[in-house]
Parts: C-alpha cells; sequence; structure tokens
C-alpha cells in the first residue's frame, strides 16, 4: 500500500445573498494554509483603521483618509477568501456599502472560517513540533 496524504484545512461552501429580488451566489473555495498570514493581516489592518476612525473623531479632518483605509482593508479581506472578482459582485451587490457588507459577512466568516483558520494553525504548528531531524 502506498503511503497516503490526505490535504487538510479546505473551506468549500456557498453563500446566497438576496436583497429584495436581487441575488447572488459566493462560491467559496479556500486553502487555509495559504492564507493564514494574509489573513491575520488583514484582520490586524481593519483593526488599526477602526481604531483610527475612532481617534480622528476627537480630532479635526484625517476621518475621510481613515474611512478610506478601512474599506481598502475590508476589501482585501474579502479578496483574500472570495477572490477578487467575486468581491467586486459583492460590492455591487452591496451597492459600496462596505461596513454593511462587513457586518452580514462577520457572522459567517467567525463560526466558518475563523475556526477553520484556527485549526489549520495549531495542526500546522503541530506537525512542525513533531518533525526532528
Amino acid at each position: 500500500m502506498a503511503y497516503q496524504i490526505n490535504r487538510k484545512a479546505h473551506v468549500v461552501d456557498e453563500i446566497h445573498l438576496e436583497d429584495n429580488g436581487k441575488e447572488l451566489t459566493v462560491k467559496v473555495d479556500l486553502q487555509v494554509e495559504r492564507i493564514l498570514r494574509e489573513y491575520n493581516a488583514a484582520w490586524t489592518a481593519i483593526g488599526k483603521a477602526q481604531q483610527k476612525i475612532q481617534d480622528m473623531k476627537t480630532v479635526q479632518g484625517g476621518e475621510e483618509e481613515a474611512v478610506v483605509a478601512l474599506g481598502e482593508s475590508i476589501m482585501a479581506l474579502f479578496s483574500l477568501l472570495f477572490g477578487e472578482g467575486q468581491t467586486k459582485a459583492i460590492m455591487d451587490f452591496y451597492d459600496g456599502a462596505y461596513l454593511e457588507m462587513l457586518a452580514d459577512f462577520v457572522p459567517y466568516i467567525s463560526e466558518t472560517i475563523v475556526p477553520k483558520v484556527r485549526a489549520a494553525q495549531v495542526a500546522l504548528a503541530d506537525k512542525y513540533s513533531r518533525w526532528k531531524r
């Protein structure tokens, strides 16, 4: 019998969006280990942009720049998870309302994607910890 290796941490799913007769189906096909570094960086960028917006509320000016940074970081996360073409389709579906888009997708990301990312991180660390020269 040949040695067998099974790839893990592969998310295949569909998300169906509806809005007053308008519909969009987003196909998710994600190799979790491939996106680990970019995934963490994308969430960090979103957090920094949100904090910058909060900081700018007490200071005149700069808030627009912070909002743009937040939008760009959300788009980067969505492009990472769903690909650029589908991210554009999602943005079109939401008529550019990226904060609403993020709010709607956060439950899916936190309940489906995050557990798989965390499991992949643990599995990868476990693989490397067992590897000895």
